[in-house]
């Protein structure tokens, strides 16, 4: 399966529609929290749909967008506030920057290369997580947060072609 790119959308509009889908992921992401099988370590959904959005996307994410939305989440999670925004800002980018050579590629290589984005993402976490408490954390929970959020990526991908369909079939109703 091979997902090509969006069409253009006018930027207040656009910003305002890629705002509520991180905020929903939000809600999702935090009370996945409250499952007993995840243990206080979530995947990382808000972060797979930042990076199918810097790909698929025409028009860029706002960084006040990225900012906005990192600060409601660490606010709710009690994380220091900056640090999804920091991760959201880099995962941005990387996507943004690589956007030719991930537009076109098989799903399969999609998969992989966003795995290798959380890799990245996961020693940035830890590393901030030993900065902030000064201490090494266990690496289990990381690890498992890693795992779950590679393997929900697919589900994130049909939710973000699910979210373009919708998009497109609102833009024919004007």
């Amino acid at each position: 399966m091979v997902i090509s790119l969006t069409s253009g959308h006018s930027t207040l509009p656009h910003q305002m529609m890629v705002a509520s889908v991180f905020f929903l992921l939000i809600m999702v992401e935090s009370s996945l929290g409250y499952f007993s099988f995840f243990h206080g370590a979530t995947p990382k959904l808000i972060i797979a749909m930042v990076f199918l959005m810097a790909i698929f996307n025409k028009e860029d994410i706002h960084l006040a967008n990225l900012v906005l939305i990192g600060i409601i989440f660490d606010s709710l999670q009690g994380a220091p506030l900056g640090y999804t925004s920091s991760i959201m800002v880099l995962v941005n980018m990387i996507g943004t920057i690589g956007k030719r050579r991930f537009s076109d590629t098989p799903m399969s290589y999609l998969w992989l290369d966003f795995a290798m984005v959380m890799g990245l993402v996961m020693v940035y976490c830890w590393v901030c997580i030993c900065v902030y408490y000064q201490s090494l954390p266990a690496v289990g929970p990381l690890v498992f947060q890693y795992s779950s959020t590679v393997l929900l990526f697919p589900v994130m991908v049909l939710i973000y072609q699910g979210i373009q369909y919708l998009v497109e079939m609102v833009s024919r109703l004007k």
